[in-house]
């Protein structure tokens, strides 16, 4: 338990200072900044009512932790494991009395140690400015807000790890580089584009010879963009409305996020497990 731990502050503390890594979170803030001063702007205008403030902020604390903080996720699972494996770092671990899958759970609570702690602050960092400028209309709602802001990051960590794990499978798996991350940016375009795009799933049931509602069907039910989507309609940014209740309406997309998490997980053991480290 203390070589998992270890490996696990060693790993937070290499993603910290990541240079390169800085500069997606950079990107990642700009975002946020742009999204913050628009809704302050729309609030302004009177472009959004007082009880929809507080359901725009956390749909936008979500929005930015999962749709951007997917892109932060796979560059920090692709650094994690290409800086390793590249130094040859990870050839010293496996000579040392450590177990591969010591090594590879301590990188993988290092790295989602570190994406929480990010969405914590940058969801706290959001709240709280938003609430210097518009403190007036969120007063009266900041315990609905603060009930609800545990939940927003869960449900954004989840739908990021997905594309955290795939990122550290294609590290895993591709021994070059820039091919693993091609594949890792492919593949994070590729599942927020194709399952929503109803054209090219036409197509591809076209190509492919398969009746075109049945292939639409099952692209619904992997989109994770659709399962976002749910989960933002059962009520959880509505500080009226039952957490409970928004939860109870959206199971199945939990459910969902955390079978694909899991079983990307395994995957990335056993290709770890099972890889020959050079």
């Amino acid at each position: 338990m203390s070589n998992t731990l270890n490996i696990a502050r060693k790993e937070f503390a290499d993603l910290a200072n990541n240079k390169y890594l800085y500069i997606v979170l950079i990107i990642f803030l700009i975002n946020l900044l742009m999204h913050l001063v628009s809704l302050y702007n729309f609030y302004k205008e009177g472009s959004i009512s007082d009880p929809n403030f507080v359901k725009a902020c956390l749909f936008d604390v979500m929005y930015l932790s999962s749709i951007y903080g997917g892109v932060t996720a796979l560059m920090i699972g692709f650094s994690s494991m290409a800086g390793e494996l590249t130094s040859g770092a990870l050839n010293t671990l496996i000579a040392k009395p450590v177990y591969r899958d010591t090594v590879i759970t301590g990188k993988l609570l290092g790295c989602i140690a570190f994406m929480l702690l990010f969405f914590i602050l940058t969801a706290i960092l959001y709240v709280s400015s938003e609430f210097i400028l518009c403190g007036d209309v969120m007063a009266g709602q900041l315990l609905g807000l603060f009930a609800r802001l545990p939940f927003i990051v869960i449900i954004a960590l989840l739908y990021v790890m997905m594309f955290f794990l795939v990122s550290v499978l294609f590290r895993t798996l591709i021994d070059d580089n820039g091919m693993a991350l091609t594949f890792s940016v492919l593949f994070y375009f590729v599942i927020l584009i194709i399952p929503s795009s109803s054209v090219i799933i036409s197509n591809i049931a076209a190509l492919l010879g398969v009746d075109k509602v049945y292939l639409l069907g099952i692209s619904m039910i992997i989109d994770p963009k659709k399962s976002m989507v749910n989960i933002s309609n059962s009520g959880i940014f509505d500080p009226s409305f039952s957490i409970i209740s928004a939860l109870s309406l959206s199971w199945l997309e939990f459910a969902k996020f955390i079978v694909i998490v899991l079983a990307l997980l395994a995957l990335c053991y056993i290709s770890f497990l099972r890889r020959d480290v050079r």
